[in-house]
C-alpha cells in the first residue's frame, strides 16, 4: 500500500471547496418537492431546522466530496459500515453490526444490518457494499485511499461480507468509521443515471444515493440546499422532517441572521466575543463539545529566508502560545502540544515549544536582515484563524521578524502540493482536523514527504511511519508512530499552537446536539431535538 496515495487525496480534498459566493443572503426558496412548506424547528417536531454553509461545498458524491464545509449534508445522507460514537473517538457499529479481525489483520468479517434499504427503496446488503467499494476505487478521487488496501471482497451470504486486505494496515476500521470513509450507495441509483463511463458522479453530485437518515431534495447552487427525512430509514427518524443549508459567506451576517430567527444554528465561525454575547442570550444555547481539531503553524523549509534550522526555531521560540489560546478562544480551546493528532500519542511525544523571546531575538540577531522578511498566510474560512494570524505577527515582529500577512481560501491550501515553489507561502496558520482519530490520519497529508504542504520534510521518518501504518500489533504501531513523530519533529517545521473544541449556537430549545469530532462543523442532524423558542416559553 502506498500511504503516500493521501497526497493526491489531499490536494482533491481542498480542491472540491469551492471559493464562498460573493451574495447568497436573499436566495430564492427551493421547490419543496412537492410538500407543503413546514413550520420552523424550533416550533417543535416535524418541522425545519435552517443553519447556514460559509461556501459551497462542491460535489456531494461521498467518494469524491473530501472537505469541510458540506459534511453536515454527506454524513446525513450516507452510512458506513462502522462510526464514530459523537463526541467520542469510539468506534461503534452502523450498517455492520459487528465484526471479525483474523489472518494476522489482514481479513475483517462484517455482519451486516438486516432490513436497511437506500433512499431510493431498493435493498442493501453485501453485494451493495462491494459495489461501493469499487465505485470508490473507479471514481479515484480523495478518499479513494481507504479502500486501496482491499485486494478481494467475498458476501458468503446477503448479511455477510468479508475484505481482505493486502497487508495488515493499522488503521483500517478507523477509514471506515470516518466521516469521509466508505459509504453505502444504491447501485441501482448509480445504474440508472450514470452517463458514459461516470458512475453516475454528475448526478450524485447533487443528489443522494445512501441509506442515511436524510435524503437531498433540492440544491440551488451557490444559494441553498435542502435535506428531508429519508422515509425508507431503518432507525429512528430524525425530530426535523427537513433542514436548510443557505449559504451565506460573512459570518457577522450569519450571526445576525441567527439573532433575528432566520437560521436556527451556527457550527462554527463565531469569534470569543461573539459566544460570549450569545451565552449571555436568553434565546439561545452554546453548546460546547470536545474537539479534534489542531490550528497550527506549518514553516516551509524550502524557502532560502527559512532553510536555516535557527531562524525556524526562533519562530517557535516567539509565540506565546498560552496567550495567543487565552486571547483568541479562551475556555474554548487548549494549548496543543501534539505533533500528531490530538490524543492519538503519548505524551512523551508532545512537542511543548518553549516562549523564550529573548532567545529568539538572539537567533535573529545574528541572522542577515533579508533572512527575517517572511510571510504569514492564513486560510479565510473562519474568523479566528486571522484574528490569531494577526497576533502571531505582532509577537514575531517584536522579536526581530518582518511578517507580512495574508489571507487565502482553503482551495489554495490544497493545492500547495501541485503549486510551484514561488506561489506556496512562508509559514501559513491552518485549522486541520485529521481525517480519523487513528495516529495515522494527521501525518498522511501533513508530515508525509510524498503528501506534505511544504515536502520533502523526513525520508528516515516516513519509513518508520509507513512500517506503523502496516503493522498488525496496536502496541508495536504506536511505538513506531511516536519515533516518526519525534524525528519530525527535530526539524522546525510545525508549531502546535491550539486544540479546539466544538462550539455550536443554536436557538433556544434545540438539544441534544452532538458532533463527529472527525469532522470540523459537522453536527449530527438526526439526533438533534426540538422545543419552544425563550420568547414562546
Amino acid at each position: 500500500m502506498r500511504v503516500g496515495r493521501r497526497a493526491d487525496a489531499g490536494r482533491r480534498r481542498g480542491g472540491l471547496c469551492a471559493l464562498a459566493v460573493a451574495a447568497a443572503l436573499a436566495a430564492p426558496a427551493l421547490a419543496a418537492c412537492g410538500e407543503e412548506e413546514e413550520t420552523t424547528g424550533s416550533n417543535g417536531t416535524g418541522g425545519t431546522l435552517t443553519t447556514a454553509l460559509s461556501f459551497d461545498p462542491g460535489s456531494l458524491d461521498p467518494d469524491v466530496f473530501y472537505g469541510n464545509e458540506g459534511l453536515l449534508i454527506t454524513t446525513s445522507c450516507y452510512e458506513g459500515l462502522l462510526k464514530y460514537k459523537n463526541d467520542t473517538t469510539d468506534i461503534e457499529p452502523a450498517l455492520a453490526e459487528s465484526y471479525e479481525e483474523s489472518n494476522g489483520g489482514k481479513r475483517y468479517t462484517f455482519k451486516l444490518r438486516p432490513n436497511v434499504r437506500f433512499a431510493d427503496g431498493t435493498k442493501f446488503d453485501a453485494e451493495a457494499v462491494r459495489f461501493s467499494i469499487e465505485r470508490r476505487r473507479k471514481v479515484d478521487a480523495g478518499p479513494a485511499y481507504m479502500v486501496a488496501p482491499i485486494v478481494k471482497t467475498s458476501a458468503p451470504d446477503p448479511l455477510t461480507l468479508v475484505i481482505d486486505l493486502k497487508t495488515p494496515i493499522n488503521p483500517f476500521t478507523s477509514w471506515l468509521a470516518s466521516p469521509y470513509g466508505l459509504k453505502a450507495v444504491s447501485p441501482t441509483a448509480v445504474r440508472k443515471n450514470e452517463k458514459g463511463d461516470d458512475s453516475a458522479q454528475e448526478w450524485m453530485a447533487t443528489h443522494c444515493a445512501g441509506t442515511g437518515p436524510y435524503d437531498l431534495t433540492g440544491v440551488t447552487k451557490g444559494q441553498r440546499y435542502e435535506l428531508r427525512t429519508n422515509k425508507h430509514y431503518w432507525g429512528t427518524k430524525p425530530e426535523f422532517s427537513r433542514v436548510t443549508l443557505q449559504l451565506i459567506p460573512n459570518f457577522s451576517t450569519q450571526a445576525l441572521q441567527l439573532r433575528s430567527g432566520d437560521l436556527d444554528m451556527m457550527t462554527h465561525g463565531l469569534t470569543k466575543a461573539d459566544v460570549e454575547k450569545f451565552g449571555q442570550d436568553t434565546g439561545f444555547e452554546v453548546h460546547r463539545r470536545p474537539g479534534i481539531s489542531a490550528i497550527n503553524l506549518w514553516i516551509n523549509a524550502n524557502k532560502p529566508n527559512l532553510q536555516n534550522p535557527d531562524v525556524r526555531r526562533a519562530i517557535g521560540l516567539a509565540l506565546d502560545r498560552e496567550g495567543l489560546v487565552e486571547q483568541v478562544y479562551g475556555d474554548d480551546a487548549e494549548v496543543y502540544n501534539g505533533v500528531f493528532a490530538p490524543a492519538t500519542l503519548p505524551p512523551e511525544h508532545d512537542y511543548d515549544v518553549p516562549h523564550d523571546p529573548e532567545e529568539a531575538r538572539s537567533i535573529l540577531s545574528k541572522q542577515p536582515e533579508n533572512m527575517r522578511s517572511v510571510t504569514l498566510q492564513f486560510t479565510s474560512d473562519d474568523a479566528t484563524n486571522q484574528q490569531i494570524a494577526g497576533l502571531m505577527a505582532q509577537q514575531l515582529n517584536s522579536v526581530g521578524f518582518d511578517v507580512q500577512q495574508r489571507g487565502l481560501p482553503e482551495t489554495e491550501v490544497f493545492n500547495f502540493t501541485e503549486a510551484p515553489e514561488s506561489r506556496r507561502p512562508d509559514m501559513i496558520v491552518l485549522p486541520q482536523n485529521p481525517d480519523d482519530a487513528s495516529p495515522s490520519s494527521f501525518p498522511q497529508l501533513q508530515w508525509l514527504s510524498t503528501g506534505a504542504f511544504f515536502p520533502p520534510i523526513d525520508r528516515e521518518a516516513d519509513k518508520v511511519f509507513q512500517r506503523a501504518v502496516q503493522t498488525a500489533s496496536p502496541e508495536e504501531a504506536l511505538e513506531l508512530y511516536g519515533q516518526a513523530a519525534d524525528m519530525y519533529r527535530q526539524k522546525y517545521v510545525f508549531v502546535p499552537i491550539a486544540n479546539t473544541k466544538a462550539v455550536v449556537v443554536t436557538r433556544k430549545g434545540i438539544t441534544n446536539v452532538g458532533v463527529e469530532r472527525q469532522g470540523l462543523w459537522t453536527v449530527d442532524l438526526a439526533d438533534l431535538k426540538s422545543g419552544p423558542t425563550a420568547s414562546g416559553q
